[in-house]
């Protein structure tokens, strides 16, 4: 099986990963990027689009 980019979500948000992590959603892999920001990859499932939505609309 290929993984292809559009497979995975980079988190950059720690509020973001805390509630992915809340939902008991695992992460791939936690990492530093070229740029010195921490990150979280997660597998990109209809649970973590769902997150993300709520997330998105409690930033408004």
């Amino acid at each position: 099986m290929e993984i292809k980019r559009s497979d995975l979500f980079f988190c950059y948000d720690v509020l973001l990963h805390r509630k992915l992590k809340k939902a008991n959603i695992d992460y791939l892999v936690s990492a530093i990027s070229n740029h010195e920001r921490r990150f979280w990859l997660y597998p990109l499932s209809d649970k973590v689009k769902s997150v993300i939505e709520t997330h998105k609309q409690e930033q408004v």
